[in-house]
């Protein structure tokens, strides 16, 4: 009588693995058994899985033997972002995008791939973030640089002690003022 041993199948399947929310995720075996039985009742060497739980996969080989495994799925959610959806400034003032996120990648539309973005003109910025799980998501913020008003007060003017002279605002509308005298009106 002849007794020849043979190796179980051998498996590559991590011991746990991230899956973002509203992804999914295939758990591959990588063996080179024959059968396998997943704790789904799946019968493929790769499933794929859409939510948290511990997954366990038996393995065999033609000659029996036999091998398990099991994998552990964690959903991690997507990086949040709190931009503003429209921020409006005078055009001399600096704005600074900050999505404030815990993320270890940022890429703007405008091509930057820094945490902050200071815009120099007016237009909708987008910034897609992404965690170390690799879960992405995308927030935007109109900005809105707004040209200075023109105030037009008529030219230099002498008055004798006591005169009155009345200053006119040409197009008060949407403005708001505050004169030397302390006084809000246009």
């Amino acid at each position: 009588v002849q007794v020849n041993f043979v190796d179980p199948p051998q498996m590559n399947l991590p011991t746990r693995s991230d899956l973002c929310i509203g992804d999914s995720l295939v758990l591959k075996a990588n063996s080179h058994a024959t059968l396998f039985r997943w704790s789904t009742g799946q019968t493929t060497a790769n499933i794929t899985v859409y939510k948290s739980g511990i997954y366990q996969l038996q393995a065999s080989s033609n000659a029996g033997c036999r091998v398990s495994a099991s994998v552990e799925v964690s959903l991690v959610p997507p990086p949040s972002s709190s931009l503003a959806s429209e921020i409006n400034r005078c055009a001399s003032e600096t704005v600074v995008l900050n999505p404030n996120a815990t993320a270890v990648m940022y890429r703007w539309s405008s091509g930057e791939t820094s945490a902050t973005l200071s815009p120099q003109k007016s237009g909708l910025y987008i910034v897609t973030i992404t965690n170390s799980a690799g879960c992405s998501s995308t927030d935007s913020t109109k900005v809105n640089f707004l040209p200075a008003p023109l105030v037009e007060l008529g030219p230099n003017r002498s008055l004798c002690n006591g005169q009155i002279a009345k200053l006119n605002v040409v197009d008060s509308t949407g403005y708001r003022y505050r004169w030397s005298t302390e006084e809000k009106l246009p």
